[in-house]
């Protein structure tokens, strides 16, 4: 699906000692082709509006996960000169070109993007909405260049564009987000089980809040520390955020370590929740099996 967005290429006056900056601008480049890979991503008339409010995070205060954190919703545009460079001295381009990067991205943890080409040695450079132009890669033996980047500021829906000669570009978005996280949890041993009391936080952009194919899920992991036997389970999570009970029955009685994973379809976050006594004697797995 070719876009029809509108953007003027400005050749930026670059030196070694002076940048301008330049203002934000959420359009794609003119031709470029914007490829939808999963249900929930926006339709192609509805991506400028939504990048832009992915990064106009500053007017809209997040309290997630550090509501007490001022610097959350510092802006400075001088920060983000050099939105485009130059479209100068390209070579000429063959009939391919597809971006690939993850559907989903934490926010300010780099993450690397592909370029997918039809011929080898050719320069391909690299944008986000955020940044603008990030940096550029020659296409390797495979015909693919690779260029790592990172999404600071944006919170929600981001974008990210390769161009190369002749005007081609593929664009593709990206939900930028926050890491799972497991804010408190507990331990104790109750009727020959051993259960864990968690308070959770997933981000509302994560997998599992726009995928609906896709659970969050808590795990539970127990292990005994005489002859190092696990016992494990699962369960979905149906909320983004809350308190939650998961339990398991230990594989072996005596003192057990626990730990819990949260996940999101992607990220994952966890914690140790010391030692619980289950009641009883511990037996070997094995006639012959000794103590750790």
């Amino acid at each position: 699906m070719k876009l029809k967005f509108c953007l003027t290429f400005a050749a930026l006056a670059l030196s070694v000692t002076s940048v301008s900056a330049q203002a934000r601008n959420f359009d794609l480049p003119s031709g470029c082709e914007y490829g939808r890979v999963k249900s929930y991503d926006f339709k192609s008339e509805d991506v400028r509006g939504a990048v832009e409010s992915g990064y106009n995070i500053y007017n809209d205060p997040q309290t997630y996960p550090d509501p007490s954190n001022p610097d959350q919703t510092d802006y400075n545009q001088e920060e983000y000169a050099n939105f485009f460079e130059s479209l100068i001295n390209l070579f000429n381009s063959f009939d391919y070109l597809r971006v690939e990067v993850p559907k989903h991205v934490v926010q300010d943890e780099v993450f690397r993007a592909k370029g997918n080409l039809f011929d080898r040695y050719a320069n391909v450079h690299f944008n986000n909405s955020e940044f603008g132009y990030v940096g550029k890669d020659k296409s390797n033996l495979d015909a693919n260049s690779y260029l790592n980047m990172k999404f600071s500021r944006t919170y929600g829906y981001g974008l990210v564009w390769i161009n190369r000669a002749g005007g081609m570009c593929s664009a593709e978005g990206v939900w930028v987000q926050k890491k799972p996280r497991i804010v408190s949890g507990s331990a104790t041993h109750a009727s020959g089980k051993v259960q864990a009391n968690i308070q959770y936080l997933i981000d509302k952009y994560s997998t599992a809040a726009k995928d609906t194919s896709v659970n969050a899920r808590l795990i539970i992991r127990v292990r005994d520390d005489l002859y190092g036997q696990t016992a494990s389970t699962s369960v979905s999570l149906s909320a983004l955020q809350g308190n939650t009970t998961i339990s398991v029955t230990p594989a072996n009685p005596g003192i057990n370590s626990v730990s819990v994973t949260l996940s999101d379809g992607k990220y994952t976050d966890g914690m140790s929740l010391g030692y619980v006594r289950v009641p009883g004697t511990p037996k070997p797995p094995c006639p012959r099996c000794q103590p750790l």
